[in-house]
């Protein structure tokens, strides 16, 4: 096969975990109510809490320059994005739950599974992490509308809507220029990432944790 076919291929496959994950979201976006939305945010904060320690880990594995890089990059774009869900949560009056859904460390034990000759997973990974959001930007915005949800409380959303679409770019033109020196790890990084994306949010609203309301202050 023409090898330029094969890594078009190999690109179009790439993208469609992204598109997979998106369109498995999509219709239970459109059923979420105000409790399954809290316990979306309480699993957000501790899936995004560790972002930075995870790309630190990414970078250090990365030995191509480029993408070592782009992870100390996303390490400084998304460290703090974990504050931002525990404030949407204390706007709507309530604390994020202790405990870190089984969903998230699982996403977690796979990350550090992953062993630094296979570093491009990573990559696959994060094509799929920051494009999600490019194909639910209508829905999104329908879920802010359907909640009736302000700034104050929907920053986390807002953020990601935001950023990740330049992020999504970025982690595609990197998969693109380095597809042909091992596309299976690319692959298959991006398939597990689609499978434990799609179990974060099923179980934030499936196996929603009830989140306990702020103490009212004296």
């Amino acid at each position: 096969m023409n090898t330029s076919a094969t890594q078009a291929d190999h690109l179009t496959n790439l993208r469609d975990f992204a598109r997979e994950a998106a369109e498995w979201i999509r219709p239970r976006a459109a059923r979420m109510d105000l409790e399954g939305y809290c316990s979306f945010l309480s699993a957000m904060y501790h899936y995004t809490r560790g972002t930075g320690e995870k790309a630190r880990v990414a970078g250090r594995n990365c030995p191509h320059g480029e993408i070592r890089r782009f992870f100390e990059h996303m390490e400084r774009e998304e460290e703090a994005h974990y504050l931002l869900a525990q404030s949407d949560l204390n706007a709507l009056g309530y604390d994020v739950h202790p405990d870190k859904p089984a969903a998230v460390e699982a996403f977690d034990r796979y990350w550090a599974s992953i062993r630094p000759e296979h570093y491009r997973a990573y990559v696959g990974a994060l094509v799929v992490f920051e494009n999600i959001a490019r194909h639910l930007g209508p829905d999104i915005a329908e879920l802010l509308r359907r909640l009736r949800l302000p700034r104050t409380q929907s920053r986390w959303l807002r953020a990601h809507a935001r950023a990740d679409e330049q992020h999504g770019r970025q982690a595609l033109a990197i998969a693109e220029r380095h597809m042909h020196d091992d596309p299976r790890s690319l692959l298959q990084g991006a398939q597990r990432a689609c499978e434990l994306w799609k179990e974060i949010f099923r179980s934030a609203l499936e196996d929603p944790i009830a989140v306990a309301r702020r103490a009212e202050p004296k």
